[in-house]
């Protein structure tokens, strides 16, 4: 129901309707994992970050919570970012979502060279251009500046978040 209001534009309805089910059902995951999806479909990461720590409270092996959580703290809390990025990475080693969040995690630590390792899988494995640009930011870091303009252009045409940061960094490049 909460999935179906939120696809038709009805966000507080939706989130009412998780926030019910959760008042009677406060133990269960599924709900909480949902209601931080709606949250960051509504532009509400702080609410996101509450309900992914919820989740974990409850079931701290939860690969996709320790993920986005890592992933949202990325920036403001790396330290703690980057346990529970290993800690999800550890779970789905192959997976180039939770490679892409530790190389995330590890330049905002300034440790260019292991995120560079880390980021060049998850770049070889998908064609994500968020992750292609995360990388060209690595390969920047450590050295590599015709590597990276060379993975800025590949995506030159794609419409992604990051694409003004990767027109700078472009642009930092060929300077």
């Amino acid at each position: 129901l909460a999935q179906s209001l939120s696809s038709a534009g009805r966000a507080e309805e939706a989130n009412a309707a998780v926030k019910s089910w959760l008042s009677e059902h406060p133990e269960t995951v599924g709900p909480r994992m949902l209601l931080a999806q709606l949250a960051l479909e509504q532009d509400r990461p702080a609410l996101a970050v509450d309900e992914y720590r919820r989740v974990l409270e409850l079931r701290p092996d939860t690969a996709v919570a320790l993920n986005n959580l890592a992933m949202l703290l990325a920036e403001d809390e790396p330290k703690e970012a980057l346990e529970l990025a290993e800690r999800g990475l550890a779970q789905r080693p192959e997976d180039p979502a939770f490679m892409d969040t530790l190389g995330l995690v590890l330049l905002n630590l300034d440790e260019p060279e292991r995120a560079r390792e880390i980021l060049a899988k998850a770049h070889a494995a998908t064609p994500d251009p968020s992750i292609a640009f995360r990388y060209a930011r690595a390969l920047a870091a450590t050295g590599a500046p015709d590597q990276a303009r060379r993975v800025l252009l590949q995506n030159a045409a794609a419409n992604y978040p990051e694409k003004a940061a990767a027109e700078a960094l472009l642009q930092e490049l060929d300077q």
